[in-house]
């Protein structure tokens, strides 16, 4: 049902991402791996192809699955805007109203580590999600590659600070993200992810352009 739109040359890289979708929509599901340990699952897809070879076909499947949270989102985000609206009318001294509790749970990569870990407490056990075609912002993100890997094992997260207005936190990380990007980008930007065990979390996919180059057919299972 979620390919029966997709493009076919487009079909396993989408089948791949979807998965990350759906993960938003699990509460403490957990599986079974290899090492007979029990885990929530992550979905870290990024989907490396030429320019104009059908990447944003990746958008539309996402987009269906997340239509709800999407519309949830909407409102909360509606009412961190009003609460700031709130807070930038008030003196200095006078007592701030409560920030807002509801769960913004499809985030943006450009954010800071101590608002990922608030978005986090905020999702209350579900999973956060990202779609971007910008793997720089990424990995721009302070400790990328810990939070990849943290998010992947779904380990603890967080920082310690002293001051009153600081936050200082830890959540179970559950983060998982959707990226599409060109080759030579990924190329420069994991580079360095190589031996430290964040390329090995990483799910990639690619995009065949040319039917000259697909080989046999593609197996179907």
């Amino acid at each position: 049902t979620l390919l029966s739109t997709t493009p076919e040359k487009s079909q396993p890289a989408v089948a791949m991402a979807v998965f990350s979708a759906l993960r938003a929509l699990l509460l403490n599901v957990k599986f079974h791996y290899i090492d007979n340990t029990a885990q929530e699952p992550c979905f870290l897809n990024i989907c490396i192809a030429e320019q104009a070879s059908g990447k944003t076909a990746l958008r539309p499947p996402t987009r269906a699955i997340l239509h709800t949270i999407e519309e949830e989102d909407e409102e909360s985000r509606r009412q961190d805007a009003e609460w700031r609206d709130q807070c930038a009318t008030l003196s200095a001294n006078a007592e701030r109203p409560k920030r807002p509790t509801s769960p913004i749970r499809i985030v943006q990569a450009d954010m800071t580590s101590p608002a990922l870990v608030t978005l986090m407490r905020r999702a209350a056990g579900y999973s956060l999600y990202t779609y971007g075609e910008e793997l720089e912002k990424l990995m721009r993100l302070q400790g990328a590659s810990e939070i990849i890997r943290s998010a992947f094992d779904c380990e603890d997260y967080g920082q310690e600070r002293v001051g009153a207005n600081a936050v200082s936190d830890v959540v179970r990380l559950k983060w998982s993200i959707v990226y599409a990007t060109t080759p030579a980008t990924a190329q420069r930007i994991l580079a360095k992810e190589v031996n430290n065990g964040t390329l090995t979390r990483l799910a990639l996919s690619t995009i065949q352009t040319d039917e000259d180059d697909w080989g046999e057919e593609t197996p179907t299972y």
